[in-house]
């Protein structure tokens, strides 16, 4: 214990003190902006990555709207009724489509008319229509993942405008950018 007449002088700084002092600040100011970085990567990231489980889930609601709506019925039901007039075709008549493409788009054009005679066919190919072009107005907005709706649908839409593309291109002409959106999400699937 200090005795009463001494008194004990308070530590006067150094310039070592001073150094380690500044050191210190400067190392805690450099962890503190490395862990500032760090936060806003991760945040960046995790966005991303929500962004991106929003989307596909988006496009997993489409393909529920494609089976829930009857969308898919409506497809198959076109797609049968192809096979159906494809098979009254003379084997030559298709022998000489396949080497001709103006024959095929002839050929095509008239499978189309025909299959679209049938009682509820329009409403089915407008159903048709109507779920690509919704599909495709979400993967433009970037609510839907393209991609993932590509491995869904693209040879569905490959087959149905394999037969029905000159109808809609038909349609077109009639109708201001009737079938313009199925043909751009086309044009999509082929870049994937």
């Amino acid at each position: 214990m200090p005795e009463l007449g001494d008194e004990t002088k308070p530590k006067v700084p150094t310039k070592t003190d001073d150094r380690l002092r500044k050191r210190l600040r400067e190392a805690l100011s450099y962890a503190a902006a490395v862990a500032a970085l760090a936060g806003i990567l991760l945040g960046t990231f995790e966005y991303f990555q929500r962004k991106d489980q929003v989307r596909a889930r988006h496009t997993m609601d489409q393909i529920e709207y494609w089976d829930d709506h009857g969308i898919r019925a409506a497809y198959r039901s076109l797609s049968g009724r192809v096979a159906e007039v494809l098979a009254i075709v003379p084997d030559r008549e298709l022998a000489a489509a396949s080497d001709d493409p103006e024959l095929a788009r002839k050929l095509k054009a008239r499978v189309a008319e025909r299959v679209l005679q049938y009682d509820d066919a329009p409403e089915q190919f407008d159903d048709v229509i109507y779920f690509f072009s919704r599909l495709s107005l979400c993967i433009e907005a970037r609510v839907c993942d393209g991609d993932a709706a590509a491995v869904f649908f693209e040879d569905t839409l490959d087959s149905f405008l394999d037969t029905f593309e000159g109808e809609v291109r038909n349609r077109s002409e009639r109708i201001e950018s009737y079938g313009a959106a199925v043909l751009s999400l086309a044009d999509r699937f082929d870049k994937t």
